[in-house]
């Protein structure tokens, strides 16, 4: 059960928040609130308690309003698209980490091929995902980008001040980049298929800037992998909430 909602900026209306209709038939029929029960809302960068009122179209009063603070380390992850329903399971687990964005992106190995015609249902499913995790972890909504490949994700290096590639003949392990860098404030990761990259891959994204590295001898599944890097990053930079 969500401990929170997420909602878009365009349902604040001064003092008040309204509910779509989704969100009513929720918050009455399923968790059996009433008016002037209150409830945490999420809306862009703030923490919001609302007092709900009576009506046909359920609103909120909005009793208290608190900023949720930047994360030390922003982190985003570019997760090439694997089999069946993987990448809702990489969505899940980087919306509770507290990544910032996930893109996906087909690569050399990948398997599915996304039918044009279901790409914008797929994307919606997807952001659907990250609002539902946004209420368990209390965070925004993680940001899923549209589909890309891998030639487009490189392209993103000059944004970011750190680019990690895996890769599981990478040239150093994921450890050894945290020893000698000093923390940065934003990292893309990059995370390949269930086949991994090809070695012609690895060597495009060193050309690219980006550091070809290792989780160390363990093999993760792909729909994991970047959660763990993540995790890994966050307990030594900062960003799990400490």
């Amino acid at each position: 059960m969500p401990n929170s909602f997420w909602l878009p900026p365009e349902c604040q209306e001064g003092e008040f928040v309204v509910f779509p209709p989704e969100e009513r038939h929720h918050i009455l029929n399923v968790l059996r609130m009433r008016p002037g029960d209150r409830i945490d809302v999420l809306c862009l960068n703030h923490r919001l308690v609302v007092e709900l009122q009576a009506g046909e179209i359920l609103k909120g009063k909005v009793i208290s309003s608190s900023e949720i603070p930047p994360p030390p380390l922003v982190l985003d992850l570019a997760q090439s698209i694997p089999k069946g329903r993987k990448i809702e399971d990489a969505i899940r687990l980087c919306s509770q980490i507290g990544l910032r964005r996930i893109i996906p992106f087909f690569s050399l190995r990948s398997v599915p091929k996304l039918d044009p015609a279901r790409t914008q249902e797929k994307l919606e499913r997807w952001r659907r995902i990250a609002i539902q995790e946004s209420g368990v972890s209390g965070l925004p909504p993680l940001e899923v980008e549209v589909p890309s490949s891998l030639r487009e994700v490189l392209a993103l290096r000059p944004k970011y001040q750190l680019g990690l590639f895996f890769w599981e003949n990478g040239e150093k392990k994921l450890k050894e980049v945290v020893q000698e860098q000093s923390t940065p404030e934003n990292v893309l990761l990059i995370v390949g298929p269930e086949g991994g990259f090809s070695p012609e891959e690895a060597e495009m994204a060193s050309r690219s800037g980006f550091q070809v590295v290792s989780l160390g001898e363990r093999i993760f599944r792909t729909e994991i992998a970047g959660a763990i890097a993540s995790i890994f990053l966050f307990s030594h930079w900062g960003g799990l909430g400490e």
